[in-house]
Order: C-alpha cells, then sequence, then structure tokens
C-alpha cells in the first residue's frame, strides 16, 4: 500500500529470519501526535509507519488476510481521522489521509477507534470523523482490551 514517503519496503537478498505467514498478525498501532503545522499537508506520521509495518509483513510473506490491524488515535492524532469538509474547516486544506485510510479499511480490513473522552476534551463531535472511525470510552480501555486479546502493542509515533 502506498502511504507516505517513508511506507516503502526496500528489496533484499539476504534475509535469512521470516515471520511465520500460517499465524495472525494481530496488530493495535497506537497513535497520539499530530504532524507538525508545516507538514499538515502531508500523511500523518503514525499512519505512515503503521502501513510500512504492514507493507513489511506483507514484503516478507505474511499473506494480506493474515494482517490484522486496529489503529487506535487518542490525543492530537485524532485530527487525522477528520471528514473533509472538518480538516478543511480547521486546516484550509484537504485532508491528506482520507485515501490511505480508506485503503487500510479496504485492503487489509483495518479497525479506526477514536478515544471520545479525548475527542470531547477537544470540543469535537462525533459527526466530524470519517464514518468508518469507531468512537470508544478511551483509548487505555481499547488498548487493555485488545492486548488480553491477543494484539502486539506498537507505539507508532515518530
Amino acid at each position: 500500500m502506498k502511504g507516505g514517503k517513508f511506507s516503502g519496503v526496500l528489496p533484499l537478498k539476504n534475509v535469512t529470519e521470516i515471520p511465520d505467514p500460517k499465524i495472525d498478525y494481530k496488530i493495535l498501532f497506537e497513535m497520539v501526535k499530530d504532524n507538525p503545522d508545516s507538514m499538515k499537508n502531508e500523511i500523518l506520521s503514525g499512519l505512515d509507519e503503521a502501513t510500512r509495518v504492514i507493507n513489511l509483513h506483507y514484503a516478507a510473506g505474511v499473506p494480506i488476510k493474515k494482517i490484522v490491524p486496529i489503529i487506535v488515535a487518542h490525543g492530537a492524532a485524532e485530527f487525522a481521522f477528520m471528514n473533509n469538509e472538518a480538516f478543511q474547516k480547521r486546516y484550509k486544506m484537504d485532508n491528506p489521509n482520507i485515501k490511505l485510510i480508506h485503503d487500510l479499511e479496504t485492503i487489509v480490513g483495518a479497525k479506526f477507534i477514536i478515544c471520545e473522552q479525548a475527542m470531547l476534551m477537544k470540543g469535537i463531535k462525533p459527526e466530524k470523523f470519517l464514518p468508518s472511525v469507531k468512537l470508544s470510552l478511551t483509548a487505555q480501555t481499547v488498548i487493555t482490551s485488545y492486548q488480553l486479546k491477543g494484539y502486539v502493542l506498537m507505539n507508532v509515533d515518530r
């Protein structure tokens, strides 16, 4: 999948350790940070890194159907998941994340969860987010719940 400038995978010839393509890779991506103002027109760095991790697993031979991503955003990262109208109103530009979010959802089956506690503290209404985004009481309960379900937690803020 094409994300931002860091989501690609370089071809290598001497790899001796690869993931087992027969198991499910249940990955819980946590993102909190937003891009700096000078980079608002670029894909959220956390989304780019999550895409890179997915691409790396696929390049290592893991079938797409065996990659099960959950993306939980809280704090400033939530703004990347706004619908285009709300993003335009806030930043005076189109939301550069929408295509990648759509691709992650349709190609890999990613699930997106936003922390409603953080959302309400910022005064953002639920209808400002993309329709595929689910709301949780808090990101912390999502993180503990999915870890107990066997998901590996990856903080992808850079």
